[in-house]
């Protein structure tokens, strides 16, 4: 049987865990009923930032995840790659980052993409490279942007 570490930190959006197989699988409990939709369309676009040479991880799908609780929900999952998240990068390796970032930035927007708030979602990898994660904010053409809607409906009801 697969066991689950949470990696994500508390503040983050989802909870992404790395699974005892090696990979990691992203969650989003926040979005109910609607998170499998919104992780499919996370793939999508990752997918196709990976086929346009970007260095992301690679995606695996999207599939139902029983966690250690019991519980069963949705789950993205992805390659794991071993390296630092931006929280936890030291001054000059954010610096590093967001120098190394930038042009990969305007290379998508190049092609169309309209990226979300990439500073803070990358990993500098073990292998020196940078990593863009979490493309939740993301928008493509021919990919609905979900998740704004959904996250300003749910503002005006508060």
């Amino acid at each position: 049987m697969t066991t689950l570490e949470l990696i994500s930190k508390p503040r983050a959006n989802g909870k992404v865990y790395r699974t005892s197989d090696g990979l990691i699988v992203k969650t989003i409990p926040w979005a109910g009923d609607k998170s499998e939709r919104f992780l499919k369309r996370e793939e999508k676009i990752q997918r196709a930032l990976l086929l346009k040479g970007f260095n992301v991880s690679t995606p695996y799908g999207v599939s139902s995840l029983r966690l250690n609780d019991g519980a069963v929900v949705s789950g993205f999952f992805m390659e794991y790659i071993p390296g630092i998240p931006w929280y936890d990068l030291d001054l000059s390796q954010r610096d590093f980052t967001s120098k190394t970032i930038r042009p990969e930035i305007k290379r998508a927007i190049s092609m169309n993409f309209k990226p979300g708030n990439y500073n803070e979602n990358v990993i500098l990898g073990s292998d020196g490279k940078v990593y863009l994660i979490d493309f939740e904010y993301w928008e493509m053409p021919g990919v609905p942007d979900e998740i704004t809607p959904f996250l300003r409906d749910i503002t005006n009801r508060l």
